[in-house]
This record gives structure tokens, sequence and C-alpha cells, in this order.
């Protein structure tokens, strides 16, 4: 069971992503192919701005699919292809950490 704290995170996470994407049909874009299509809340990732990180929900209905909390305390909401919420940024920089160097 999910505490208080989770599920009010949980719905900043989805109103965030209604908001701020016109996402009316759900999850029809294909994302069974998307890199993180198989991501689990404790998986450890690598974002190439903000460093080392944890995936802490893990939402497949919303547009941003993740959320990942980061060594510096910032939890950023990212697409289920790894594209940040912020600042308008259209590439992915979050990788799943085993798959780099760091």
């Amino acid at each position: 069971m999910k505490s208080d704290e989770d599920w009010t995170l949980f719905g900043l996470f989805y109103g965030y992503s209604r908001m701020n994407r016109n996402i009316d049909t759900i999850c029809e874009r294909g994302d069974e192919m998307a890199y993180f299509s198989d991501a689990k809340e404790g998986d450890e990732v690598y974002c190439t701005r903000f460093g080392v990180g944890t995936i802490i929900m893990v939402c497949p209905d919303c547009h941003y699919a993740l959320m990942v909390t980061f060594e510096d305390g910032r939890d950023i909401p990212y697409t289920i292809e790894g594209i940040p919420a912020i600042d308008d940024m259209n590439t992915q920089t979050l990788f799943y950490k085993k798959d780099g160097s760091n």
C-alpha cells in the first residue's frame, strides 16, 4: 500500500503530465519498444544533466511515465523514452546506469 505522500506525488505527477501534454489517447504511441518500457521502481539511472538517480515511480498510463529522484534531492518526471519534463528538451538525457560506464 502506498503512503499518503506517494499518492500526493502521484497526483502531482499525473496532473503535471496531463496539464503539459494533450494526451487524450494515452499510451497509443507504441511504447513497447521505448527505452524505459520495462522500468521498475528502484532502478538506478543516470542523467547527462543531473547525474545518478533512482526511479521512484512508474506510471505507464502517463505521458511522463517515470519519476526520478536524484542525489541532490530533485524529483524530475521523464517520458518512457527518457526525455525530461523540463526546459523543453526534446532529446533523451536519462539512461539505465548499468548501460554506461558511470
